[in-house]
């Protein structure tokens, strides 16, 4: 928190600027997903929890009298928070996850909000560029109002340190600038090939995949379907060549989905380059690289369906960033508390909405009460 710049100025600062990121997060960990639901939690709580948090103390007739920030307040200051730090800051909420294997992955990838219409007033430039990194946390997080995704998946790589890592995306940044900027930031690209590169698509189907001995085959049943993978990878070198910087490996991924109830049977083939060689990504962990990518499709279905994040009113760009890393942070905390899941996680925290918050965030231990929750108006007219 000591590394965010409190945008307020120094009259304005009644409450500690940590007291509007943890209500937020209090209230995304214990199933809150709106802002006005964060203060009405805020204006609910308990004493206790109040104080924990940093509120603010006043006497009132001999009786002590607690407070948290309202909702303007609340929604005001984290608009005005620097929209890179909070994303930095969420990068930070939870130790880094080194993979067993070594093999550290960022998978990028862009979502247009549903307010994009109303924060651009054309229709649609506004566009999250979210970096995913190993253990569901966010590595960092760019907002670009003129759509060019591309230009901010390049922005992304100058801002992250990715030294090291295995930065993948989909079809969409499958070109050489894209290519050279990860190459510069001292990553590797794991790129996917699609028909949007027609020429490159074409030479990389035309390679001598019938030679290749080395596929990588698994299978998986659910929701009504059964899907059958395999991977085979080719060396770059000698007679396989595509005309790729930097290209080391290139993987052709067929499957094929067999719907159970009607027995139809779907084909698909995709191809992904990579810049890192065998030696240090073999054939297991390449596929398995390409499988993991596909996971910034489920951050982005959590962050949109449990999280409310497509269903938010949220219509300034700055505030549509923020209270998007705030989610992503909330996300990231919830993972790391293992379990089965994040719903699941947040139910349970869900069940102690007061104390539980506290104690997984760090900031207290406070015994939970049972007792008649009433609302701050209703204590006083009592």
């Amino acid at each position: 928190m000591a590394e965010l710049t409190d945008p307020r100025g120094v009259q304005g600062r009644c409450y500690p600027l940590s007291v509007f990121v943890a209500v937020a997060l209090a209230g995304l960990l214990c199933g809150r997903n709106t802002p006005a639901e964060w203060a009405r939690w805020a204006a609910d709580a308990p004493d206790a929890v109040v104080r924990a948090l940093g509120g603010i103390g006043l006497e009132v007739g001999g009786a002590a009298w607690w407070s948290l920030p309202s909702y303007n307040r609340l929604i005001e200051v984290l608009s005005l928070l620097d929209a890179a730090e909070l994303a930095r800051f969420a990068a930070r909420i939870v130790p880094e996850d080194e993979d067993a294997d070594g093999v550290r992955q960022v998978r990028i990838d862009g979502k247009r909000p549903v307010t994009a219409g109303r924060v651009t007033g054309d229709g649609s430039k506004l566009i999250l560029v979210g970096a995913l990194a190993d253990g569901g946390r966010q590595a960092d997080q760019i907002l670009v109002d003129d759509g060019d995704e591309i230009a901010a998946l390049r922005a992304l790589c100058e801002r992250l340190d990715a030294e090291g890592a295995l930065v993948s995306a989909d079809a969409l940044h499958c070109n050489e600038e894209t290519a050279k900027a990860v190459l510069e930031a001292g990553a590797d690209y794991c790129l996917a090939l699609k028909g949007n590169q027609p020429i490159l698509h074409a030479l990389a189907k035309a390679l001598p995949w019938h030679e290749v001995d080395n596929a990588c085959e698994s299978r998986e049943s659910g929701h009504g379907r059964t899907e059958t993978r395999t991977v085979k990878i080719l060396t770059a070198g000698g007679g396989v060549r595509l005309p790729f910087p930097g290209l080391a490996q290139i993987a052709r991924i067929r499957w094929w989905t067999r719907d159970e109830a009607t027995g139809e049977v779907t084909h698909h083939v995709m191809f992904y380059l990579t810049s890192r060689d065998a030696r240090c990504l073999r054939p297991a962990w390449f596929a398995a690289a390409i499988r993991a990518h596909w996971g910034v499709e489920s951050w982005h279905w959590t962050k949109d369906v449990v999280f409310g994040e497509d269903r938010s009113s949220a219509t300034a760009g700055n505030r549509v960033a923020n209270l998007a890393s705030l989610r992503a942070a909330a996300i990231a905390i919830l993972k790391r508390l293992g379990g089965k899941g994040v719903t699941a996680s947040r139910d349970r925290i869900g069940n102690r909405p007061y104390t539980a918050p506290l104690a997984v965030l760090g900031i207290a231990d406070i015994k939970q009460e049972f007792q008649v929750c009433l609302s701050r108006e209703s204590r006083d007219s009592n």
